[in-house]
């Protein structure tokens, strides 16, 4: 009955599909998963062409999500009094109570297999150069999309890069509630939850300022394919710890605008 879901076919054609390779043991062809993809999101196949992994992959767990959603009614959108009710929560019993709260909100609109098992949770903070107020946040993710530069040498470069702290000026000035004017200001964001499977996706293009082009980075990166612990990049206690093994990796071949 989820108005956002596909009815419950891409599940249905998943589920079908696991369990043909189960019993074919090796290859097995999903013409029928495919046929239900190009039916809910045709523009994905409509050209014929090879398409982004990645945004494939984010239209696929959504419609899974949708389709496995637990919410049988969506509550209303939170209004601006419910909003700062619990920003004053959130002040009053802590920076944990907070981020749990905004989880909480966020499982009454999204809950499924896949929420537990795929997503988590980031503080984003904006703090004035001028009064010192901070302003903070808790919102959900499903992949770290981490920006790749010709000087990184492992994923947790880019993991890093990722994690520091950004200074708006100029025309990305932020609008302080406090000076109740636009400030330079420090944006950053850190790593709360991290979920029991990671996605990462590694953005491969960067823009050449003497070409006014984009090319690829094409630089290897290393990684720990076992007991990898990103522990002390998170800004919050891991309950579960937050040490993971590679499983599945998807490469892109060619160059920027082409490939696959």
């Amino acid at each position: 009955d989820n108005p956002l879901g596909c009815k419950g076919e891409l599940a249905r054609g998943f589920a079908e599909l696991l369990q043909a390779l189960r019993e074919a043991g090796g290859v097995f062809n999903p013409r029928c998963l495919r046929r239900k993809f190009a039916e809910f999101a045709p523009h994905l196949f409509e050209t014929g062409e090879q398409q982004d992994v990645q945004e494939f992959l984010a239209f696929c767990l959504d419609g899974l999500h949708e389709d496995l959603s637990r919410v049988r009614k969506r509550p209303s959108p939170a209004t601006e009094s419910q909003e700062l009710q619990d920003e004053r929560l959130g002040l009053q019993h802590g920076e944990e109570f907070a981020a749990a709260l905004a989880w909480y909100r966020h499982l009454e609109r999204d809950k499924s297999f896949l929420v537990d098992l795929l997503q988590g949770q980031l503080r984003s903070s904006l703090k004035c150069s001028e009064c010192g107020y901070t302003s903070r946040r808790f919102d959900p993710f499903l992949y770290l999309s981490l920006p790749v530069t010709r000087s990184m040498s492992s994923v947790t470069d880019a993991l890093e890069k990722y994690l520091e702290a950004e200074d708006l000026r100029g025309e990305e000035q932020w609008h302080c509630a406090r000076c109740n004017k636009k400030v330079d200001a420090s944006k950053k964001i850190d790593l709360w939850k991290l979920p029991p499977v990671l996605i990462l996706h590694l953005k491969r293009f960067e823009f050449d300022v003497v070409t006014k082009s984009f090319t690829k980075t094409d630089n290897r990166l290393y990684m720990k394919l076992a007991s990898l612990d990103l522990s002390d990049l998170c800004s919050s206690p891991q309950k579960a710890g937050a040490t993971y093994d590679v499983v599945c990796v998807a490469n892109h071949s060619g160059a920027y605008g082409s490939g696959h």
